[in-house]
């Protein structure tokens, strides 16, 4: 029952039988990924439930481009038989730059 939200889509994807397709076709473009880091991380647990939430940073090519993306993830977990599996996965974009007081981008 995972419900996936790309920061690229308008739409979640909904359920393994979705969400399998759309990584293939996301590994069919995706040539190389030189860098993936996981900052901020912060993490919950409620019982057989938790949840998660970082910031990402993907440097790589993409059909024979230089692609850099910024995200946050925020990701729902549930135990189940004494193995965490992610329920619900949604990116987002960064938001904007912060203005300091003056009014300017900080």
């Amino acid at each position: 029952n995972i419900i996936y939200v790309p920061q690229e889509m308008g739409q979640p994807v909904r359920g393994w039988a979705a969400v399998e397709p759309y990584y293939k076709s996301v590994a069919e473009f995706l040539e190389r990924v030189r860098t993936l880091t996981v900052g901020d991380l912060s993490v919950d647990v409620f019982g057989e439930v938790a949840y998660a939430f970082c910031l990402v940073h993907f440097a790589g090519e993409v059909q024979g481009q230089r692609h850099i993306a910024d995200g946050r993830d925020t990701f729902i977990l549930r135990r189940k038989s004494g193995t965490w599996k992610v329920s619900h996965y949604h990116e987002s974009r960064p938001g904007p730059i912060p203005l300091t007081e003056e009014g300017g981008a900080g």
